[in-house]
């Protein structure tokens, strides 16, 4: 991921998450062998990491582009790539639409940590087995 890509996918996630990451947060990043989709026209991303499981660490889809399928795009073409391995993420327990979409997906619940988030919110830690 290059900084004019980086620079976007922080403006876009300011934008439209309830709670974005911090600066600190990108960039203790660095390190982890980040990958990146994209739509070139900016509606959206997937950030992910690809290791012995491909662990989704952000899917934001900007506000104005919502509920168009494009989150459940990215999810397909991830899967693609992670052939024969698992996906995994984590997702907050107050977020039902989000919770409801993974589990569409074939997403499945591992168990429930509560205070996971700096809010003191919770979450689900999800998975997903590809072919």
């Amino acid at each position: 991921m290059n900084l004019s890509d980086l620079s976007w996918v922080m403006n876009l996630d300011l934008r439209a998450m309830d709670y974005p990451w911090e600066e600190s947060m990108w960039r203790d990043l660095r390190n982890i062998n980040l990958n990146l989709y994209f739509y070139l026209d900016k509606s959206g991303y997937c950030l992910f990491e690809k290791s012995d499981v491909f662990h989704i660490y952000k899917l934001v889809i900007d506000p104005k582009f919502r509920r168009l399928g494009l989150a459940r795009e990215l999810i397909e073409q991830l899967k693609v790539d992670a052939q024969g391995k698992s996906i995994y993420l984590e997702v907050s327990d107050q977020n039902e639409k989000a919770v409801k979409f993974y589990n569409s997906l074939g997403f499945e619940q591992l168990f429930h940590q509560k205070k996971f988030y700096s809010d003191g919110t919770g979450c689900f830690k999800m998975t997903l087995n590809t072919p």
